[in-house]
């Protein structure tokens, strides 16, 4: 789980370059962050449940 922060810091920081760099509008970015960030989750969660029905077997 510790990874999974990072993540979310390491995307913020790509979208606040690629604002820089591009001039997109903030609020457009920021909705895609947090799209990305609720499909990592979403992967987190899958995978974590995965590895938890492996282990009964």
């Amino acid at each position: 789980m510790t990874r999974f922060p990072a993540v979310i810091l390491s995307l913020l920081i790509l979208a606040l370059s690629v604002y820089s760099t591009t001039g997109f509008p903030v609020e457009e970015l920021l909705e895609q962050q947090r799209h990305k960030t609720i499909e990592l989750k979403e992967l987190l969660v899958s995978r974590e449940i995965r590895m938890e029905a492996l282990q009964q077997f």
